[in-house]
């Protein structure tokens, strides 16, 4: 499990996490989004996929997704041993995750996920890379602050 640095800012609403993955071997990779603390075993979201039929070690091309947002299979987009960009888009609960601009999956998770870390799960992948990872923030609740200010002044 590889976590970020830096903590997404709680009161981060809408997020989007991008990065490009080389992906060498057909195991697990999961995504964990809004963890409180950078820990294996976490209390964030956690989806992920596999380029392998569940129960097997027969690399396949379609993609076996499972996690919060449920189970299923996408045909086709496997993608192994090339560059392929991701993007996870995240707005309150609403999780959206893209290959290459193909929206993979869309789910809501069963809390908010205005902030925490994010982190990479990897199980037996070897010679999978990841370069330009960016997490870009795109809106924060900001504490409600008066816009003036009072001045005391005693004995004018």
């Amino acid at each position: 499990m590889a976590y970020a640095r830096t903590i997404i800012p709680i009161g981060t609403r809408r997020f989007v996490i991008k990065f490009k993955q080389w992906c060498h071997d057909y195991d697990y990779i999961g995504f964990v989004l809004g963890a409180s603390q950078p820990l294996i075993e976490h209390d964030g979201v956690e989806f992920g996929y596999q380029r392998q039929r569940p129960g097997t070690d027969t690399t396949v091309e379609d993609i076996y997704y499972r996690g919060d947002f449920g189970e299923g299979m996408i045909p086709g987009k496997a993608l192994m041993r090339r560059w392929v960009g991701h993007r996870i888009e995240c707005d309150g609960t609403n999780v959206r995750w893209y290959q290459n601009n193909h929206l993979m999956l869309e789910g809501d998770a069963q809390r908010d996920l205005s902030g925490g870390y994010f982190g990479i799960r990897q199980r037996y992948e070897r010679d999978t890379r990841y370069d330009d990872a960016r997490i870009v923030i795109e809106e924060e609740d900001r504490p409600k602050r008066p816009n003036f200010l009072f001045i005391a002044i005693d004995d004018l």
